[in-house]
């Protein structure tokens, strides 16, 4: 996926997850100083990827489907290919999600040679654009006010924020979808200190 806000460059990254990871690299050359970055481009930065993420599929994730669809001979487990493949054709033409589960943001920061001092003004406006998308993507409320009490649903926020400092010149902000569903058929299991082989 590329995109453009103003001299902003957003592709996708290609790593973890069938969920898209979508990327956006902030040069400090064509936006200079980054500290001077009106919250409303965060904004703007924060919805885009948060929709393009739940809209589109990895190329790569793309292409195995295919190539599974060709080398598929049974019946069902083409049918079930097929409709996977429609369904990614689909949510791109209509802008519309992929799955039910729109999934909770979770932005990866990594700033290198710039000069943003206020990590504030990215939160915050990487928060409005995740509420914007939410509220006219649109993408499911998966979020409780409170985890304890429940309390009433909020769009999707705030999302979790992760930081790195890097070489590099600029910012990237990489945003993963993390799937609400994926650990429904989970279980745990532990083991003694004393257990043997047998029991692993």
């Amino acid at each position: 996926m590329r995109s453009c806000f103003g001299s902003c460059l957003i592709t996708s990254k290609r790593r973890v997850s069938p969920y898209l990871m979508s990327v956006l690299f902030l040069r400090s050359s064509a936006l200079s100083p980054l500290s001077r970055m009106h919250i409303q481009t965060f904004r703007n930065i924060g919805r885009e990827l948060y929709l393009s993420s739940n809209w589109k599929i990895r190329p790569d994730i793309k292409k195995a489907l295919q190539k599974a669809l060709e080398s598929e001979r049974r019946g069902l487990a083409r049918m079930a290919l097929e409709a996977i493949l429609k369904n990614a054709e689909l949510a791109v033409k209509e802008k519309l999600p992929i799955c039910q589960d729109t999934g909770y943001p979770v932005f990866f920061i990594k700033i290198g040679k710039t000069r943003l001092r206020n990590v504030t003004l990215l939160e915050k406006g990487l928060t409005l654009g995740v509420k914007d998308a939410t509220l006219k993507g649109p993408l499911r409320w998966s979020v409780v006010s409170d985890p304890l009490s429940r309390g009433e649903m909020v769009p999707n926020i705030p999302p979790v924020f992760h930081y790195e400092y890097s070489s590099i010149n600029g910012i990237e902000i990489t945003l993963l979808v993390k799937g609400f569903g994926s650990e429904n058929q989970t279980s745990l299991y532990m083991l003694e200190p004393v257990s043997g082989p047998k029991e692993v």
